[in-house]
């Protein structure tokens, strides 16, 4: 059964949405349009990529030279589809293409509610954080800022989002703009996440399978973010190098999360997803492991940074940026992209 790919990185958003027909933002839609060739990176045999017929030639070079096994067309044949998450906006748009293997509307909206951060909650109790630790969510404004008095340093998230976004930090903003922020994050969202501040050392993600039975670890993920968490890319490199890199080995923390992803997730999802995590500063000034910032029910950044470590077989980095790209680089993006998902291979 052959399936069609699609990188519809907007997807986090269309399932705060939640709308039938949700529209992009001009940057994700940006973000989409540089990406139109990523999923030929992941692809397997007998895998369709849509690609505009102009780049056709491109796509198929591409394939070539680093051995991809999927087929850029301009018209899919495909009977089912992995697109890079669901939601009720990728499921339609995937009917209009002709796809007709689909989840049914309650499957996508089972996707949508263990996307909410109430998840990463459950999967932090099963793993016994310590419960004063545990992130709250409130429904109500009230409790909220007077749960953020008595917390201190916070750090309030949208119960929908992803990718660094849909996340403040109360010690960063002014008293009236924190009250506008809950505000507004529960009006829209129905709840807001509270957590206490860590001090953070470094980012990283854990990678994972579900075949719908069991979830499986399939490797790590170092990625590169600005001062404010915003993505800016992946390591590339084989996984032990990876966690030489990290400085810790998580293997055993990891096979636990995909223990207990098995019994929430696995009977209601098939695919990739990544759990972020974080060594921070604990209070004796040790490092140690807070073991999910967020669950990505959905491909990630991480996956794709796996899949090209395999296919370059050299060790780099993955950047997403709008600088002009030097022919040094290894560009995964459409000439004429407004952003270039890039490789660039350590000398």
């Amino acid at each position: 059964m052959s399936r069609l790919l699609l990188y519809n990185p907007e997807n986090d958003l269309a399932l705060a949405s939640n709308a039938l027909s949700y529209t992009p933002t001009m940057a994700a839609k940006a973000m989409r349009q540089s990406g139109v060739l990523l999923p030929l990176w992941w692809s397997e045999a007998d895998d369709e990529v849509i690609v505009p017929t102009d780049l056709i030639p491109q796509a198929e070079s591409m394939c070539q030279k680093w051995n991809l096994l999927g087929k850029p067309v301009s018209v899919t044949t495909a009977d089912c589809a992995m697109p890079w998450g669901w939601s009720r906006s990728t499921k339609r748009e995937l009917q209009s293409l002709g796809i007709k293997n689909l989840p049914t509307d309650e499957q996508v909206q089972t996707i949508r509610n263990l996307s909410h951060r109430r998840t990463s909650i459950e999967l932090l109790e099963m793993l016994g954080t310590d419960e004063n630790m545990l992130p709250k969510e409130h429904h109500n404004i009230d409790d909220a800022l007077c749960a953020i008095d008595n917390m201190g340093d916070t750090v309030l998230k949208m119960p929908w989002s992803g990718s660094g976004r849909g996340v403040f930090h109360s010690n960063h903003i002014s008293r009236t703009m924190l009250e506008k922020t809950v505000q507004d994050v529960i009006n829209r969202q129905g709840s807001i996440i509270l957590e206490h501040e860590l001090r953070k050392k470094r980012d990283f993600a854990t990678l994972y399978y579900s075949d719908g039975k069991s979830v499986t670890y399939r490797g790590l993920s170092l990625f590169i973010t600005d001062n404010h968490g915003h993505y800016q890319g992946n390591h590339l490199m084989p996984q032990p190098l990876l966690t030489e890199n990290l400085g810790v080995d998580i293997t055993e923390l990891a096979e636990r999360v995909a223990k207990h992803l098995t019994s929430i997730i696995a009977p209601h999802y098939q695919g990739w997803l990544g759990v972020d995590m974080m060594l921070y500063y604990d209070h004796n000034g040790n490092t140690a492991i807070w073991p999910c910032i967020e669950i990505n029910l959905r491909l990630t950044m991480g996956v794709l940074a796996l899949y090209c470590a395999k296919h370059i077989n050299t060790t780099g980095k993955l950047l997403v940026t709008k600088q002009p790209v030097s022919t040094e680089c290894i560009n995964l993006s459409p000439a004429s992209s407004p952003i270039h998902y890039v490789i660039i291979i350590d000398k």
